[in-house]
């Protein structure tokens, strides 16, 4: 229920959508007790006014979570890469015959110069197994090592390119035991 009243309480400001609720409620749902590190990702979450200061907000709840991708009952988090679908612009429109589903191919973002990966937008009539009805173009197939190698650059340029507004460190600049002293650990 929690992730339904979501909408209610969403950013005015730059949300990131249902994105930035996500992270939020994420956090909400498997750390409950980590009530100074939530209101602090709120608060950022709240000011954000732009895509640089939301990569704030999306770093806190990163920092929050830590490396921890699994907890039992609750909830588990595949690396990225790891699941049923990716980013497209991450490997320039290719794929490897590991993808299942790329994200991201959105209408308002084609422009004329951008080349589909298809030669023909796949008609789900002749999609009858295997590679039938997909008339890719064999120039974007690469090998899943390739895959690697340019996700590999993508991280490293991701990094160098990561929005100066959002290299917050909540635990720096916001409270972490002056609201809460000297209760803190009660709740985690």
């Amino acid at each position: 229920m929690n992730w339904a009243n979501m909408q209610y309480t969403q950013s005015k400001n730059f949300s990131g959508a249902d994105n930035g609720a996500l992270q939020l409620h994420i956090l909400q749902t498997v750390i409950p007790g980590a009530r100074a590190e939530i209101k602090a990702c709120k608060k950022l979450w709240n000011l954000a006014n732009n895509y640089e200061r939301y990569m704030g907000y999306v770093t806190c709840v990163k920092t929050a979570l830590g490396a921890t991708r699994i907890w039992p009952g609750k909830l588990r988090i595949l690396r990225r890469g790891h699941a049923w679908i990716r980013d497209w612009f991450l490997t320039t429109d290719s794929w490897s015959a590991r993808d299942f589903m790329l994200h991201g191919w959105k209408a308002q973002n084609i422009s004329s110069s951008w080349e589909s990966p298809f030669k023909k937008v796949p008609v789900p009539d002749e999609c009858i197994g295997g590679y039938a009805g997909w008339n890719w173009r064999t120039e974007k197939r690469i090998s899943v090592e390739e895959v690697r190698s340019q996700l590999a650059q993508a991280e490293k340029s991701g990094g160098v390119a990561f929005p100066k507004e959002g290299r917050v460190l909540a635990h720096l600049t916001e409270p972490d035991v002056g609201e809460c002293y000297p209760e803190c650990d009660y709740w985690t």
